[in-house]
């Protein structure tokens, strides 16, 4: 029996159960062959192996379940704790049963212990929380010794927009069809530079968000990746698997909304990763309610009308305006360069700013210090004075979202107007503080000038944030036109 080198992290665990199944069908061939002439056709190879899945299920429960108690008792032996070997309390349980003992869990024990549920590594495993928090140690150790740290990706608004085919108006599909389509029926590989596919197992439409499979590729080489959504399993491996084919990204580290440990919210616990070490990126920053410090909040992406309708957006969609953002320099590739950054301070202590600059970090290895010290950086130098933007009567305007906002970016807000005041941020120019910004050339910005820079992470240019009667920019990100083709001439 092949026997991971811990109980750590979901590679240990994926790799023996893939090793105990690869070893089941080997034996299996080998026995076949001694038997006599096997079938070595690749139809024939994948249906004995499915069979075989099931028919060594029970066994590889109860085989895992031992090799977890053997690596269990040793790694504590090892670690100086002589009642390694007794229960309780029990590390972790396999299908109920612990994977030290063999006890099986009663209702007061399910009551009673708050343990950590890993089905997304293998059905019915959890492991206590004492237990988990010795794994996340270990695994630090490790992850940190190949220079990588984890990477938590959101999926829906983050890499990706989704529309179920009864959201797509008809004008909508046409125009996916002239655009995108046309492309799709010429190879099927081109599916990989449209970014579109049309999931009809699911009934809906997916669009990747682009430069997206160079940004995985490229973070793999910095982090650990894993995807978690809330949505349903059969749709994340779905797209887990557009993203990733051959299961060299992600491998099983998968968490959908059935391995979360709140059906609402989203939580570092049932990741094998120390949270000092952890990335997330992901658009909602509410489903993230204890680990927002970790959190790099994404720009949504909303290339289908239906997904700017479900947030009360009344501007036109990337879809709706014929456009989609950059390869280059949209949200994914700026996002690249910040988790450069964010590895390069954790490491080696220094890192090149969105001026090209070289800023030294000499706090702790911890990448939300290093996020909170990025982010204080990013309006640095810059005075701000707000123009009715704040309720009428609030007494202490400094516990609004948007100042506080501001501050957190590096910026000083202040009430009074003075020399020292750099930018004035107002919706109507028309004010006396809008109206003084222009005669002391200041810069007179709109409030989503200080939005702009939070999803950013840089100085927005202040030309594209202007308070006048033209909409402000839609997206913050850059975006290139999409338009259709022109309809041949009748002669």
């Amino acid at each position: 029996m092949s026997v991971p080198s811990s109980p750590g992290g979901s590679e240990d665990f994926a790799a023996f159960l893939d090793a105990e199944l690869d070893s089941a069908s080997s034996d299996a061939q080998s026995h076949s062959d001694n038997g006599g002439n096997a079938d070595n056709s690749d139809e024939h190879y994948v249906s004995k192996n499915t069979k075989k899945r099931k028919h060594y299920e029970s066994d590889l429960d109860d085989s895992l379940r031992h090799t977890l108690s053997s690596k269990v008792v040793a790694d504590n032996k090892c670690n100086g704790n002589i009642d390694a070997n007794r229960c309780p309390p029990h590390p972790g349980y396999l299908h109920g049963l612990c994977i030290r003992c063999g006890f099986l869990k009663t209702l007061d024990d399910i009551i009673d212990e708050r343990n950590v549920a890993l089905r997304y590594i293998h059905a019915g495993l959890e492991v206590s929380n004492q237990e988990a928090d010795r794994i996340r140690s270990n695994e630090l150790e490790k992850i940190l010794l190949r220079k990588k740290l984890y990477l938590v990706l959101d999926l829906d608004h983050t890499l990706l927009n989704s529309a179920r085919f009864i959201e797509v108006t008809s004008d909508e599909d046409a125009y996916l069809q002239a655009v995108y389509m046309v492309k799709e029926n010429i190879a099927p590989e081109l599916r990989k530079e449209t970014g579109l596919y049309n999931l009809h197992s699911l009934q809906m439409w997916t669009k990747l968000r682009p430069f997206v499979h160079d940004f995985l590729k490229e973070a793999s080489r910095l982090f650990e990746l894993h995807l978690y959504t809330m949505g349903e399993r059969i749709y994340a491996q779905t797209i887990a698997q557009i993203l990733d084919p051959l299961g060299y990204l992600f491998g099983s580290r998968v968490i959908s909304q059935g391995e979360s440990t709140c059906r609402t919210t989203k939580d570092l616990d049932v990741l094998l990763g120390a949270e000092s070490a952890v990335i997330i990126l992901d658009d909602t920053e509410a489903v993230w309610p204890r680990n927002k410090d970790n959190l790099i909040l994404m720009e949504r992406y909303h290339f289908f009308g239906s997904s700017c309708k479900h947030f009360g957006i009344a501007s036109a969609s990337l879809l709706e305006a014929e456009k989609d953002e950059g390869e280059d320099d949209g949200t994914l590739a700026n996002t690249l360069k910040l988790l450069r950054q964010i590895h390069t301070a954790f490491f080696d202590g220094y890192y090149q700013d969105a001026k090209g600059g070289t800023q030294t970090y000499e706090g702790e290895q911890d990448v939300r210090k290093i996020l909170r010290t990025i982010r204080s950086r990013v309006l640095a130098g810059c005075v701000l004075v707000f123009s009715r933007i704040f309720p009428t009567g609030l007494s202490s305007p400094e516990t609004h979202p948007l100042w506080r906002l501001a501050e957190s970016l590096g910026a000083i807000c202040s009430n009074s107007l003075d020399a020292s005041v750099t930018h004035v941020v107002a919706v109507d120019k028309g004010t006396d503080k809008a109206r003084w910004a222009q005669e002391q050339n200041r810069h007179l910005v709109h409030p989503r000038w200080v939005e702009a820079a939070l999803h950013t992470w840089r100085q927005p240019c202040e030309e594209f944030y202007s308070v006048s009667d033209a909409p402000c920019l839609t997206t913050f990100s850059k975006t290139v036109n999409k338009e259709r083709p022109a309809d041949p001439e009748i002669t």
